[in-house]
């Protein structure tokens, strides 16, 4: 499946401009030639993507699981803890992953932690959108979240929030 996804992202980028190539940075963050930004995500048979020239971008794409319920721990912190209550969806769990994902992919340097570098401040399901921060030390940086759900799928697109 790795394969496959790997070829449909490539075949995606040639149908839109065959002079598109990817590199990636010294982190492994991939680049789409010199200028342009991307982020790539996949999930069983999900390939997608995302290109910027501008804004910091991130995208994350999560077959939703049941599993997710075990590894919730390590993932959120006690703010998020505290905002989802005592028995939180496997839709909202996916929404966090997701966003903490996009975020993460977004910053792209290597050793964060998801728990203590990345804060998502809200998730609303109804709108499908959210706020999120990268955090490290007086370093904090914020994200416009936005959910979009195919089929068993929750796909989350995260930009910076120039503004902050």
């Amino acid at each position: 499946v790795l394969k496959e996804q790997f070829l449909a992202i490539r075949k995606l980028l040639a149908l839109e401009n065959p002079d598109y190539k990817i590199t990636y940075d010294i982190d492994g963050k991939p680049l789409l030639n010199p200028e342009l930004i991307i982020s790539i995500s996949h999930s069983n048979e999900i390939a997608a993507l995302v290109v910027s020239n501008k804004k910091i971008i991130g995208l994350d794409v999560q077959f939703k699981e049941s599993k997710i319920l075990n590894i919730q721990n390590k993932f959120l912190n006690k703010f998020e803890k505290l905002n989802i209550g005592r028995d939180p969806s496997i839709d909202i769990l996916t929404m966090i992953w997701t966003s903490k994902e996009s975020i993460y992919k977004a910053v792209g340097l290597k050793g964060i932690s998801f728990s203590k570098n990345i804060k998502i401040d809200k998730v609303i399901e109804k709108d499908k959108t959210g706020k999120g921060y990268y955090i490290n030390g007086t370093e904090k940086v914020k994200f416009d979240l936005k959910f979009y759900y195919l089929d068993e799928y929750i796909m989350c697109y995260a930009s910076q929030n120039l503004e902050s």
